[in-house]
């Protein structure tokens, strides 16, 4: 439509000006002939990248364990109905040659292994020394969905690590990811870390729970009405918040409004929370702490 556009002006030029404007004219015609042949500039500096998905799913009864290694990329955990665990699986790498995608695609292997009412996952990346890896970015994610009912055991370097609506054990170790646990029974919950934050959201707390982590955070959000015994650690650099009184002895005398660094040296402080209950043991070097009000 543009070339006969630019045609049909030659013509009319030409006709009044004559072989000269004829020429001249149809020279910028070429032009925008091929202009429009081209079509639109592309972006030559598009990111690459590379995917695969795949999915697996065992029987496991209520009470079943879940143990899952996976040093990067994201594991989150959801209860659901149902007696068997479902773990859908994706790859993903960014960076690099498609050759240097594909070969991180097919050397990178998710392990499974089921018996004895236990299911474990673990990823193997490859041990690969190339000179592209700076300007790459590459994990796994590990989506499962379980029984209510089932024991956890995560394992991750940096990963993200949700889990949400089970009421089993549940055992975290991590360096520097996030932790975060959503309305979950908290029935025998340990959490260690170096510097990752974990938030704890619970309305129910059966069993002894311990969380530890050097530089990171820890938020315990509670309703008023579920009691525990505190045991709290903090280094000279910690900081510690509680919303509910704490009853620091058998006499009732209760700390307020407790918050800030309590002390210039290493802190201990035991005592009892909306009249006590299971034991809660938070520990930290130089993180925070915080109990939270959770209507």
């Amino acid at each position: 439509m543009k070339l006969e556009c630019f045609r049909n002006a030659a013509r009319s030029f030409a006709k009044n000006r004559g072989s000269l404007g004829l020429a001249i004219v149809m020279l910028f015609a070429g032009i925008a002939a091929n202009s429009v042949m081209a079509g639109p500039a592309q972006d030559t500096n598009t990111a690459q990248s590379g995917s695969a998905k795949f999915e697996r799913s065992f029987a496991l009864a209520a009470g079943g364990t879940i143990a899952v290694e996976n040093r990067k990329g994201t594991i989150r955990v959801t209860g659901s109905d149902g007696n068997k665990v479902t773990i859908r699986v994706e790859k993903r790498i960014s960076g690099g040659t498609e050759k240097q995608r594909e070969e991180w695609i097919a050397t990178t292997k998710v392990n499974f292994a089921n018996e004895a009412n236990r299911v474990t996952v673990r990823v193997e990346y490859p041990d690969i020394n190339c000179t592209f890896c700076a300007n790459t970015e590459d994990e796994v994610d590990l989506i499962i969905a379980a029984p209510r009912e089932v024991n956890l055991e995560l394992s991750s370097t940096k990963s993200a690590i949700e889990v949400k609506g089970t009421s089993g054990r549940v055992r975290v170790d991590t360096e520097k990811g996030s932790v975060r646990l959503e309305g979950v029974t908290a029935n025998g919950l340990r959490v260690s870390s170096q510097n990752a934050d974990t938030i704890i959201a619970t309305k129910s707390i059966t069993g002894d729970v311990d969380v530890e982590t050097e530089k990171g955070s820890i938020v315990l959000r509670v309703p008023s009405t579920v009691g525990l015994n505190l045991d709290y650690h903090g280094g000279a650099k910690a900081i510690f918040s509680c919303d509910f009184p704490v009853t620091i002895n058998g006499e009732g005398t209760e700390l307020r409004n407790v918050s800030g660094r309590a002390g210039r040296n290493r802190t201990h402080i035991t005592g009892k929370v909306n009249q006590g209950g299971p034991q809660v043991i938070l520990r930290t070097s130089k993180g925070s702490v915080s109990i939270e009000n959770a209507p």
